[in-house]
């Protein structure tokens, strides 16, 4: 199915909530109890960064690639100074009119920023926050080449180790 038949299934899904409640229920990725992982510092030590699928990038930055039938796995960093008159969404799969007015509604870096500048967390949000437009194809099977402003999926950091006394 094309670009065009996603869009037109996006504009139907906004417009009729019983269908988006009945496919989301279908779609539960998770099943049984959501893992709790207590935070091992105090907020006022911790540091925070954002992830988002809402298709959030910086206005500098290669916009995300709705032409792809499978989507664009790419990943783009977002410095955590970024304001957000600095940000840009690209994403044609949900109505995103509230989030171009504020993009606080899907990527709340302001209210992050807010709240570090208030002493609620001891480190502005991490210096890399970072937004993605989401994909339907996993991303060993061919993600878009990473660019000076994007980072590929296809080639994961390595999550920092996490041990009993950190």
């Amino acid at each position: 199915m094309g670009r065009r038949w996603n869009q037109v299934l996006s504009w139907i899904y906004a417009r009729v909530p019983a269908l988006s409640r009945s496919y989301a229920a279908r779609m539960d990725a998770v099943r049984g109890a959501v893992p709790w992982s207590p935070a091992r510092v105090p907020l006022e030590r911790a540091a925070v960064a954002l992830v988002t699928l809402a298709g959030v990038h910086l206005r500098g930055q290669e916009p995300f690639d709705m032409a792809r039938p499978a989507g664009d796995a790419s990943f783009r960093v977002i410095p955590g100074t970024a304001s957000p008159a600095d940000l840009a969404i690209t994403h044609d799969y949900y109505d995103h009119s509230a989030a171009d007015r504020d993009p606080n509604v899907v990527f709340p870096l302001a209210r992050l920023q807010e709240f570090a500048a208030a002493g609620r967390w001891g480190t502005p949000p991490a210096s890399r926050s970072g937004g993605s437009s989401g994909s339907r194809r996993p991303p060993s099977r061919g993600c878009s080449p990473p660019t000076a402003s994007t980072t590929s999926c296809c080639r994961p950091a390595e999550p920092p180790a996490i041990g009993p006394g950190d």
